[in-house]
Formats: C-alpha cells, sequence, structure tokens
C-alpha cells in the first residue's frame, strides 16, 4: 500500500482528447490541482485528439485505451493502466467511462469520483438508466453541473441524496481580460463591427444552424455585422455549405478549432448560445467572465447561470425569431450590452471560479482515499 504522506494520482477518465465539454472540465482540474498534494492525469477511453497538445504543454500525463466498440478487454487494458501507474482515484465523466471503469478501479484499489454534466441522453437511454444507479454504488461520490441535473438523477434514476453533490463548472476568470483592440486587430476585424459569435462542437444538439439563420436576418438589418464560428465536428463544411446558400459566407469567419479562447471573446461584442441540448456549458461561462452579454437557449443549467434580463437573455430552444429580438436589442444597445456584460462577469467572479470549483475536488479526492485507507 502506498504511504498516504505521497501525492495522490487523480486520473481523468474521459470519452475523447478531443476538446469537448466534459474534457475541457477534465483538462481544467488537472492544470489547477495542488501539484504539492496531486499527480494528475488525463485518458481518453476511445479517441486521440488536439487536447493531447495542450496537455503536453501543461506536463500533464495523459493515455488514450482505443475501446473497440463492446469490447471486454478495454477494461483489462484500463486495469493494468491504473495497477501500474498507482492510480489512487479515478475521475470517470459520463456513464460510458464510469461503466469500464466501475471494476477494473475496484480491483485496482482505486476510488471512483463520478460526474454527469447533463441528463438529456439517459431520456433516451433505458439502458443508461436501468444501469447508472447500481454503478453508483462503485462511487463515493456522484457529481453533477447544477440543481436542475441534480434532480433528475435523484428523483427519476434514484441516486441516493447522500452520494450525490453539486459541483459547478468553472473557468479562471483572470485569463478572460484580453484586450479588444489587439483582438481584433490580430483578427482582422475592424473596431466599427459588430461581431456576433459563438464558441463550441460543431455537432447537431448545438444547432448553428439556428444561428446562421438568426444572422442572415441581422445582417440584412445591420451593413456592420460579422459573424464568429469558432470550432469542429461533424457539420463543418454542412455549415458552411449553408452560409453559403444563406448569403451570409462572406460575412462568418468559421475558425476551425482554437485554443485563444480570451482572445475570440474579447473580439466579440455578442455571444450566442443556440443548443438544444446541455449541462452546464462552459462556453457560456467564459464568455460571461469575458464581460460578454451573452443570448442563450433555455436548456440544462442554463437558466442557473444566466439572470435573463440582467447578465443576459434567455430565449426558448429552437425559437429562431425569439434569437433573433434578443440579439437585435442587444445590437442596437452598446449600453445594454455593456451592462449584462459586466453583471455576467460578477456572476462568474462569485459563483464560478475555477480555483474555488478545484478545492472542491481536491477535498473529494482526500476523502475518498482516506476512506480507503481506513477500509483497508
Amino acid at each position: 500500500m502506498r504511504d498516504v504522506s505521497s501525492k495522490l494520482s487523480i486520473m481523468q477518465l474521459v470519452h475523447s482528447l478531443r476538446i469537448g465539454g466534459s474534457e475541457k472540465v477534465a483538462l481544467d482540474i488537472s492544470s489547477y490541482l495542488d501539484r504539492a498534494q496531486f499527480d494528475p492525469s488525463v485518458c481518453a477511453m476511445d479517441l486521440d485528439g488536439e487536447l493531447a497538445h495542450e496537455l503536453d504543454s501543461r506536463n500533464i500525463r495523459h493515455h488514450v485505451f482505443y475501446r473497440r466498440g463492446l469490447e471486454p478487454g478495454v477494461s483489462v487494458r484500463l486495469y493494468r493502466y491504473l495497477r501500474q501507474h498507482h492510480v489512487d482515484v479515478v475521475h470517470t465523466h459520463h456513464f460510458a467511462q464510469l461503466f469500464y471503469a466501475a471494476l477494473p478501479a475496484r480491483l485496482a484499489g482505486a476510488r471512483i469520483i463520478h460526474t454527469e454534466h447533463e441528463f438529456f441522453t439517459y431520456k433516451t437511454s433505458a439502458l443508461g438508466r436501468a444501469l447508472l444507479r447500481p454503478l453508483s454504488l462503485f462511487c463515493e461520490r456522484v457529481t453533477v453541473v447544477g440543481p436542475e441535473v441534480a434532480d433528475y438523477f435523484l428523483n427519476t434514476i434514484g441516486i441516493p441524496k447522500r452520494r450525490l453533490k453539486i459541483v459547478l463548472n468553472g473557468v479562471d476568470v483572470e485569463t478572460f481580460n484580453y484586450d479588444r483592440k489587439a483582438a481584433r486587430e490580430e483578427l482582422g476585424l475592424r473596431s466599427q463591427e459588430i461581431v456576433i459569435g459563438t464558441i463550441g462542437r460543431l455537432e447537431p444538439e448545438k444547432s448553428q444552424t439556428t444561428l446562421l439563420d438568426v444572422f442572415q436576418h441581422v445582417a440584412a438589418q445591420h451593413p456592420h455585422a460579422r459573424l464568429m464560428i469558432a470550432g469542429d465536428g461533424q457539420l463543418a463544411d454542412e455549415l458552411k455549405s449553408y452560409a453559403g446558400r444563406l448569403g451570409v459566407m462572406d460575412r462568418t469567419l468559421f475558425l476551425g478549432y482554437r485554443r485563444d479562447v480570451p482572445r475570440l471573446l474579447a473580439a466579440m461584442d455578442i455571444f450566442v448560445l443556440t443548443s438544444i441540448r446541455e449541462g452546464l456549458p462552459i462556453s457560456l461561462i467564459e464568455a460571461m467572465a469575458a464581460r460578454r452579454p451573452v443570448v442563450a437557449s433555455n436548456v440544462g443549467s442554463v437558466t442557473d447561470l444566466v439572470r435573463d434580463g440582467c447578465s443576459g437573455l434567455v430565449v426558448t430552444a429552437g425559437d429562431t425569431n425569439a434569437f433573433i429580438g434578443a440579439v437585435e436589442s442587444l445590437v442596437s444597445s452598446p449600453e445594454l450590452r455593456q451592462r449584462m456584460g459586466n453583471a455576467g462577469r460578477e456572476t462568474v467572479e462569485a459563483s464560478y471560479s475555477l480555483s474555488a470549483i478545484v478545492r472542491e475536488y481536491e477535498e473529494l479526492y482526500r476523502t475518498a482515499v482516506s476512506k480507503r485507507h481506513v477500509r483497508h
């Protein structure tokens, strides 16, 4: 058994090393853990990706297990990795990672902290709903990103209340102080342009076609309006084609995957989230930290984050006309943009500080390991 005074090895287990919301959370937790007490790593069940370079730059160990469908062999490889690296805590993100890690972690003597970032996938998965409760018995704690998500897992799935804990997502607020003028010069944007933007995976649940529909209307009314879309995904080519059919391609920047999120947000005037499904979106917290007014769908825990009419505008998911009205009101009022942007920054500083959230996870990790030593 390892000396309890040594660093604790904490492994984040995610679907892939491609950038997504839960992968960003795993990266941030690993980056901000106290290195005097914790040895972090990030592992992916299925796919490698651009996150590997980010992890290398932060000196964080990473590994991909390359799961091939429903193969039991991946659990064997995971068990060997846990033993080889003396992992103390496996922090799983989403159902599949918990499903494959539960038994290997138990056999390897590692404790499990599990995080659910949303609940909409369980609504269409009877198997997931049936298995999550028994799988939760392998976990020291199950954390969720907001009250609405907690309600679902408590009342629908039946996770015991004593095992469930809300831990919000967070960001490092101080990284979002990038100079607007410099950001625009670096991106080739003029000072008089009104830049509407979004950052996220280009996937169906993000509904960026709605954003393009909204921008077509706004662009017709405001000659200086521009649209910025940062991110990559399966719909990249389709969205570009759609922008062309709408006649707004020449005023739309498709930037692909970017690591310079603070710069991109500094260059925007308005941030728009048109998702039809979300948990607690990191991109929205980042936009608010950058003092950008937001227009967002009323999905997941968005309504816990954004105070409608104060720090942003919340509209019904999929309601293009409502999005148009909300975006138009911000385009037309610099004063409203500034007031909402400042209110959003205050919200993030008060409740979504990454350092405070990582301290919560550090305490969960320490408590989980201390229980292991008591039991042994």
